[in-house]
């Protein structure tokens, strides 16, 4: 393993939802105790779902 001082410098990226927020201007407040009902978090779920597996058909074009 490597010791703290030979570790490379890794630079604080943003993560691709922040980048997204900070390009479109918006800034958005999720709440953690947010309480879905649960036909919502079916909704939600196939959404996920579904741009999960548009994915590998999306960066085809990219």
């Amino acid at each position: 393993m490597m010791s703290p001082e030979k570790m490379p410098h890794i630079p604080e990226v943003k993560t691709t939802p922040e980048r997204v927020l900070e390009e479109a201007g918006k800034e958005v407040e999720v709440s953690k105790k947010e309480k879905l009902a649960p036909e919502e978090v079916e909704t939600r779920v196939t959404e996920l779902a579904d741009l999960s597996a548009a994915r590998p058909e999306i960066s085809m074009h990219v």
